[in-house]
């Protein structure tokens, strides 16, 4: 495909691939394939097919623990699915966002947990009552 110089073909077979490799556990590959994806969209000016290809990435980075960079994707996928007003995309691209927001509260909490001592609960009576 890339000698037939079909640039937009192969911009959706990278997308298409990050998704296989994504589902197969390969995460860094599924990466590499986004990023070719979007610069190729980029290029020829698809908007909307770059808008996915940011959704996509967002969620990889967010399998990657990489929350920086998720939101960064997500936002900059809302944004461009908000020119389109496209709200079914907008939805997706928002639902990913919450996603990635709600694993940045988990893991604060998880820090947050980890610093205090254990909480000691009074165990109650520790006798035995009789039975009548």
């Amino acid at each position: 495909m890339r000698s037939a110089g079909d640039r937009a073909g192969l911009a959706e077979t990278l997308s298409n691939l990050s998704v296989v490799a994504e589902i197969t556990g390969d995460l860094a590959a599924s990466s590499r394939y986004l990023s070719e994806a979007i610069s190729l969209r980029r290029e020829l000016g698809e908007r909307r097919g770059e808008a996915a290809a940011l959704n996509l990435y967002a969620l990889n980075a967010l399998g990657q623990g990489q929350l920086a960079e998720a939101a960064m994707r997500a936002d900059a996928s809302i944004s461009l699915h908000r020119e389109f007003n496209d709200t079914r995309s907008l939805a997706s691209a928002l639902d990913s966002r919450g996603a990635i927001r709600a694993e940045g509260r988990r893991r604060r909490r998880s820090r947050v947990r980890s610093k205090q001592p254990p909480v000691r609960k009074y165990p109650g009576p520790t006798f035995a009552v009789p039975r009548p």
